[in-house]
């Protein structure tokens, strides 16, 4: 992978599938490999800001995590992201529910920010209204790159897979026999796990002894993004 850093973009216009936590834990997958990440935080929420302030109790585990810059009142996201790839590996990005909502000033900000993405990750959860969210998302981020002419890489993440109760649906929703699904989806999951959102919680991330399994998946998923610049550099 070249030198020149990589912008990550975690977008779903629905709430509660995972968007900030899965920028916590991908970002703290980054640095425990060895590089610099960095999350910049548009939520105006600001979720990952205070999960990060939470964490700044433990000094020995705040060491261990990624920074993090609260850029919710930004207007010019271009310029912080710019600034952010100077001093970092790895720069992600959390937003908001923006996809779709009629706010000039917040259509602009998650435009402007899918405009500087090497890679968009959408994660979602199982469920029909879940997927048809999902679906406008990925049309939506589609569309501003596009009219931009900006190719950007687009990744599905599944959220709180169950085997038993989801995977049945999920296998449905994102196969290639779907005629509505034509993206790619990262091959490793999110298993559901109460431990995993306790984790956040408590201003960790899943690479705690407690969630394990769930940081093992977090570490082969940055893995299969690092395969995604490998491949895109050749």
């Amino acid at each position: 992978m070249s030198k020149t850093a990589k912008v990550i973009v975690v977008a779903n216009q629905k709430g509660g599938v995972g968007k900030t936590t899965t920028t916590i834990n991908l970002a703290n997958a980054a640095k425990s490999t060895g590089y610099k990440s960095v999350i910049l935080d548009f939520d105006p929420q600001n979720s990952a800001t205070k999960w990060r302030n939470r964490a700044d109790t433990d000094s020995k585990t705040s060491l261990m995590l990624p920074d993090v810059i609260n850029c919710a009142n930004d207007d010019f996201p271009e310029t912080a992201i710019s600034e952010a790839k100077e001093n970092y590996d790895f720069v992600f990005i959390d937003t908001a529910g923006y996809v779709g909502n009629p706010n000039e000033t917040a259509f602009n900000q998650i435009s402007e920010i899918i405009l500087t993405a090497d890679l968009v990750i959408t994660p979602m959860t199982s469920g029909v209204s879940e997927y048809e969210s999902t679906l406008e998302t990925l049309n939506f981020i589609e569309a501003i790159s596009e009219q931009h002419n900006h190719p950007v890489e687009i990744r599905i993440l599944v959220n709180s897979y169950s085997k038993n109760r989801t995977g049945t649906l999920m296998s449905a929703l994102l196969s290639k026999a779907n005629p509505d699904f034509r993206w790619k989806a990262f091959e490793e999951y999110i298993a559901n796990s109460v431990d995993y959102k306790i984790a956040i919680d408590n201003g960790q991330t899943a690479l705690v002894p407690k969630v394990l399994k769930t940081g093992e998946s977090l570490l082969r998923i940055f893995s299969e993004i690092l395969d995604i610049f490998k491949n895109q550099e050749k």
